[in-house]
């Protein structure tokens, strides 16, 4: 018996009438993050940034904060961040993956979230607005600083080359608007600024110093990029320069919505004269409702043809 064609056993049998495990544990958007780098770093270019020479990539790995403890029963300090792919230069020094260093003469760091419909974090009850996106942006500056320890008027900007945020989510979840607002520069400086003003002195000052140091030079630096980026696009990009693994492609992100829209708030299905069409529920009536497609429209429907789904049952998978 070998380890790896059973674990691909395990997998397989989502797809079966007696799954032995849920198939979101295989059909999930940390898998369709993954594969899709593979995909960019295999040369067919789905993804708005290139792999620089000698780039490589990294799933689920954490970024230190500048918010971490400075005391014992530090009531703001926050963990590390998590970091759904990273691609540029770096490594492990500690030799786990817990803290993410910045090679010497790093070129690219590049950091990539992807969701299925679940919203951005919205943070901890006691830094509510500090979302997500600036959470990580903030540790991305942060993980900066931390190169060589070097000094602000000694660092080399100009060396990075690609430098980036990059959310993927669903189109209908894009078009939903809110996630485009959220990575506008000026937006992510403000939460930022806010985070730092809930700290008293000294932290507050020393929490500017490095917020004028090294976020703000990040936020304005030519090469970096905060932007949504739809999986339908970047499948798009894939099936035209790679048809096989591009339908293959297609076929995992159908499962993957297939198994997580149980999970999405307001996702029903419309009985359409076409046949059954995912939507979510926008507003529910008496008699009608509005709902949402995909591509964003919306209408008003009867509530007879809105089928509301279930919740996975205990196997978790979709009803």
């Amino acid at each position: 018996m070998n380890v790896l064609p059973e674990i691909y056993h395990i997998l397989a049998s989502v797809h079966s009438k007696q799954p032995l495990v849920p198939g979101a544990l295989m059909y999930n958007q940390r898998w369709l993050l993954r594969l899709v780098l593979a995909a960019e770093r295999q040369g067919l270019h789905c993804l708005p940034f290139r792999f620089a020479d000698g780039a490589r990539w990294f799933s689920e790995t954490m970024l230190y904060t500048a918010f971490g403890a400075s005391s014992l029963g530090d009531t703001r300090a926050e963990p590390c961040t998590a970091a759904g792919g990273v691609v540029g230069h770096f490594d492990f020094p500690e030799g786990g993956k817990l803290g993410l260093h910045l090679s010497p003469l790093a070129s690219q760091f590049v950091v990539c979230e992807a969701k299925l419909f679940s919203p951005l974090s919205g943070g901890e009850p006691k830094t509510r607005g500090f979302d997500q996106a600036a959470r990580t942006v903030a540790c991305m500056a942060y993980t900066l600083k931390l190169l060589g320890d070097q000094a602000p008027e000694e660092f080399d900007w100009q060396n990075f080359q690609s430098l980036g945020f990059y959310l993927l989510a669903p189109v209908a979840q894009i078009k939903a608007g809110g996630l485009k607002e959220r990575l506008d520069p000026g937006s992510l400086r403000d939460k930022i600024r806010k985070r730092i003003h809930g700290y008293p002195e000294p932290q507050r000052s020393e929490l500017k110093e490095w917020m004028e140091d090294w976020v703000i030079p990040l936020l304005d630096h030519p090469r970096f990029e905060a932007a949504c980026v739809s999986w339908e696009a970047i499948l798009k990009r894939v099936q035209r320069r790679d048809k096989e693994y591009g339908q293959d492609l297609q076929e995992f992100y159908f499962f993957c919505k297939k198994y997580h829209r149980y999970q999405s708030p307001g996702a029903c299905l419309w009985a359409s004269p076409e046949g059954e069409q995912d939507v979510i529920l926008v507003k529910r009536g008496e008699k009608y409702s509005r709902v949402r497609f995909e591509d964003g429209r919306e209408t008003m429907v009867s509530n007879e043809t809105v089928i509301t789904l279930a919740s996975p049952n205990a196997n978790g998978q979709p009803p």
